[in-house]
Order: structure tokens, then C-alpha cells, then sequence
């Protein structure tokens, strides 16, 4: 890692792609956005820790502990939630964002894992978003609830649970009115040939 800099790594995400179809044993018909990163991790050799939901909580201090007093562990691997309370990792100075939460306030709080008493370098914090998707309008609307909160100076679990199904809405809703403009220009034969919506039939909790 150049300039010594030391990097947590939060994700959430699952792909939708079946393990069976590479493993007939595969325990879990999902993979997890942080095993894809463990592999390019071992094959280029870079030492690495894991914390997840699944990390029993008496070993998650030692986790914590190892790597802020080992500088040849430069990368920390974590589930966005799990890591996102109650840990210090100050000897990080970059985190990466790979993808977003709903509750922008999730993201947050895994971003200051790094910030903690005692940080004595820069942070860098890096999101990762893809440009034309909705990862883009999660962005802008994790801020607008961000700058909204900071407004009215408070906040509350019952909120955040509101405005995370709202952000839900709201995207779902950008979504569908993509798809729909695309049939719109299929059926005035100025787009590709329809896919159909795979948003017709989903719902929001």
C-alpha cells in the first residue's frame, strides 16, 4: 500500500448471481461483495482482517485490537452495520464506501470508525458510485436527509426507520419511471427492443 496508508473497506451489498452455478455445495444461494474482495486480497497477497454480522462479539475487540497495533495489515474488510458502531480503527486513514445504505446515517457511522480520539492524519473517505444508476439518487438523497437532520438538530431511530422505507419509495419510484420511458421510446420506435419492467411486481416494506 503506497504511503503506508491503511484503508477500511465497508460493503452491503449481494449479488444475485447463484453460487451453485460455480459450486453444487455452495451453503448460500448469495455472495457477499466482501468475499469477492477477500479473493482479489489473497491473490495479490495483501494481508487483511474480516468483521461481519456473523463475527462472534468477543472476537471482534481482538479483531480491532490487531489491527490497529499491526501496520502490515493495511486493509480491513467490514459489513457496513457490524463495523459501524462502537470500534475505534484510528490507525486507518482512508475509508472506502463500497456501496450505499438506505439510512444514510448507517454510512456515517462507519466513516467515523476513522475519526475517532486519537486520529492524528488526514481521513480520506472514497464512495463508490456508478454513474446513470441509482446509486446516484441514493447519494442525493443520503445528503438531502443528512442536511435535513443537521436542520432540526435531532434525530431518532423511529425517524431514521421512516426515512430509510422513504428512500426506498422514492428510488423505487425513480426506477419504475426510467423503465416506463423506455417502453415509451420502444413504442415509438425510437429505443431498443422492450425488456419489460422487473419492478412491476416488487414491493417496498
Amino acid at each position: 500500500m503506497s504511503e503506508n496508508r491503511r484503508v477500511l473497506i465497508f460493503s452491503q451489498a449481494r449479488l444475485l448471481e447463484p453460487l451453485s452455478k460455480y459450486h453444487s455445495d455452495a451453503p448460500s444461494q448469495f455472495t457477499q461483495v466482501l468475499d469477492i474482495l477477500q479473493a482479489i486480497l489473497k491473490h495479490r497477497r495483501i494481508k487483511y482482517l474480516l468483521l461481519t454480522g456473523s463475527t462472534a462479539v468477543d472476537v471482534r475487540q481482538s479483531l480491532v485490537d490487531e489491527f490497529n497495533e499491526d501496520d502490515s495489515i493495511t486493509v480491513f474488510l467490514l459489513s457496513t452495520k457490524a463495523g459501524g458502531m462502537g470500534i475505534n480503527l484510528t490507525s486507518a486513514s482512508v475509508v472506502v464506501m463500497f456501496d450505499q445504505d438506505f439510512n444514510p446515517h448507517n454510512d456515517r457511522q462507519a466513516q467515523d470508525r476513522a475519526y475517532r480520539i486519537g486520529q492524528k492524519r488526514d481521513v480520506e473517505v472514497v464512495k463508490l458510485i456508478t454513474r446513470g444508476t441509482v446509486e446516484e439518487d441514493m447519494l442525493k438523497l443520503g445528503q438531502m436527509k443528512l442536511d435535513l437532520d443537521e436542520a432540526v438538530a435531532g434525530d431518532s431511530d423511529e425517524q431514521d426507520s421512516k426515512v430509510e422505507n422513504e428512500m426506498k419509495k422514492s428510488l423505487m419510484k425513480t426506477l419504475r419511471q426510467k423503465f416506463e420511458d423506455e417502453s415509451e421510446s420502444v413504442a415509438d420506435g425510437s429505443g431498443p427492443e422492450a425488456l419489460g419492467s422487473p419492478l412491476t411486481d416488487m414491493e417496498v416494506d
